[in-house]
């Protein structure tokens, strides 16, 4: 447990404060890589305004042991043009290969890379598999941010392959938690404000990750003795009704869900503006983590009520 090092990139974040706790309560001496410095003690931080072009990694990782790189795009302005292809390479492929590159020069003994569920696809219904998406299954990313979460591991896997440099590759499914983002957040904001909702008739199934269960996970992963390193992992699988309800019972307000035929969500799923947030919300994604509990050992520590709980909390503290 002692004179360990960690680099953790995109340390700042709503996954990267959560992961650096953990890497710390677990013995590790941690060195935050940010894009801007957000704490009052600077103190084992390291500021990279833009990882596309920061060239200086061989310092930074010298005496380094483990290297967890979270840093990513995530949106862009548009998910399917050119400009957004490239922005998605440039910090998602590009970077990631650079920072393995200079890992393994450096020796740093392991890097994990957080990747997405989103590599292996949008919906489980359509490979017809009741278990969830698992580490064997052929990727399918279906835009271009899962395009460049498979590039990435494609090509860490190719630069570490004659290293002395493990990789370890997690692909979590939607992460919630205090501090959540995106359309979780929006989705608590429509329940908190009683609007109505027309879900109540999905029989669904859709996998989340606690943010914490996710660090336990991480931590875990960094173990010298496994036998894979790809594990798909969530803690969670609900339906989207199911989801709404925890939420207003978290959110101590009345749910306002409403029953419509699911064939009119898919009808309304098909028009423009609307199609992605409502297949995210009607569809399923079920995510298998056998591999991870049983070769890793890794059991999630908070459940899903409590952590809604104390996202709700969060949530209002915000409000």
């Amino acid at each position: 447990m002692d004179n360990r090092k960690a680099l953790v990139t995109g340390a700042s974040g709503f996954v990267g404060r959560r992961v650096c706790k953990a890497l710390s309560e677990a013995g590790y001496a941690v060195t935050r890589c940010v894009r801007r410095n957000d704490v009052a003690d600077n103190a084992d931080t390291i500021i990279v305004p833009d990882l596309t072009r920061f060239d200086r990694w061989s310092e930074m990782l010298d005496g380094v042991n483990v290297v967890v790189h979270l840093a990513a795009r995530t949106h862009s302005g548009s998910n399917r043009n050119v400009s957004a292809a490239a922005e998605f390479k440039a910090l998602n492929v590009d970077a990631s290969r650079h920072l393995a590159e200079q890992a393994a020069r450096s020796g740093v003994g392991h890097l994990l890379f957080m990747s997405s569920i989103k590599v292996n696809g949008e919906s489980t219904s359509a490979q017809q598999n009741e278990s969830g998406f698992a580490p064997h299954h052929l990727p399918a990313p279906a835009d271009l941010y899962g395009h460049s979460k498979l590039q990435a591991e494609q090509i860490l896997t190719a630069t570490l392959a004659r290293s002395a440099t493990a990789l370890t590759v997690l692909r979590p499914p939607l992460i919630y938690g205090p501090g959540q983002k995106g359309n979780l957040l929006k989705l608590m904001r429509l329940v908190d404000r009683a609007m109505p909702l027309p879900f109540a008739a999905l029989d669904n199934a859709r996998s989340l990750i606690h943010v914490d269960n996710l660090a336990s996970a991480v931590v875990a992963a960094l173990a010298p003795v496994k036998q894979s390193n790809l594990y798909t992992l969530a803690d969670t699988t609900v339906s989207t009704p199911a989801l709404i309800r925890a939420m207003a019972r978290a959110l101590k307000v009345e749910d306002r869900l409403f029953a419509i035929p699911p064939w009119m969500l898919r009808v309304a799923a098909k028009l423009p503006g609307l199609n992605e947030r409502l297949s995210r919300l009607c569809g399923d994604l079920v995510v298998d983590s056998s591999l991870c509990r049983t070769e890793l050992g890794w059991r999630p520590s908070v459940s899903f009520e409590d952590g809604l709980a104390a996202t709700a909390e969060w949530y209002r503290k915000q409000s």
